[in-house]
């Protein structure tokens, strides 16, 4: 009985780190959150009980067990349900690193599971710190769509500054933008417009539409 109260205590330890780090991830709007890293750490908990001591009966007649085996198969399997919060949206990638934070909780339900409680809460504590540290300061184009703009306008004195701060006031950060002579006294301004929302094609038609000086534009 006290060896299963044991078992228990690792399972609760392995939930409360895993919430914590879902925590943070339901605090920045994650797909995956608290319930998902909780019951991940929970079940990487429980199946390294069962790998590590649900075999013991076998050898104690005799017979052979790996007990790296259950392990090995959790690892793999959370992979697959890593893979399944990784969406791709235009030339933009989401959700890599909560997919790298599932399979990370994982490890740490993994590591309660065989009784390795320091090692589990530090790994607790880093991934938290490294997703909180890495979101403030790399995160800056984390999750951007880019999409690709091209607006014809005439050749005018400041035309090109007031197209990229037309697309600013929309909340829209340009990435890059190139100059193609047109026809007539027309130019044509290829723009990279990244927004962290879906890019609405009807508020930017509606938009250009207003603007005189704007002769055609194609979006996309």
């Amino acid at each position: 009985m006290t060896q299963q109260l044991v078992f228990l205590l690792r399972m609760v330890l392995a939930c409360l780190c895993g919430a914590a780090v879902g925590t943070e991830r339901t605090v920045r709007l994650k797909e995956a959150g608290i319930r998902t890293h909780t019951v991940v750490a929970l079940g990487a908990a429980l199946m390294m009980e069962v790998s590590k001591y649900g075999f013991t009966d076998a050898a104690a007649w005799g017979g052979s067990f790996d007990a790296s085996r259950v392990a090995g198969s959790v690892v793999a399997g959370i992979s697959f349900l890593g893979a399944g919060v990784i969406f791709v949206r235009g030339s933009a990638i989401r959700g890599l690193t909560t997919s790298a934070g599932i399979w990370t909780t994982a490890g740490i339900g993994m590591a309660f599971g065989a009784g390795m409680y320091a090692v589990g809460a530090m790994a607790t504590v880093l991934l938290i710190v490294l997703q909180l540290v890495l979101h403030r300061f790399v995160g800056g184009l984390d999750g951007v769509t880019l999409t690709p703009l091209s607006v014809t306008v005439p050749y005018s004195p400041g035309v090109i500054s007031r197209v990229k701060e037309l697309l600013r006031g929309q909340g829209l950060e340009i990435h890059g933008c190139r100059v193609v002579k047109g026809s007539g006294e027309d130019m044509v301004l290829y723009l990279t417009a990244g927004s962290r929302e879906a890019l609405q094609p009807e508020t930017l038609a509606a938009l250009f539409q207003e603007d005189p000086e704007i002769r055609e534009y194609s979006i996309g």
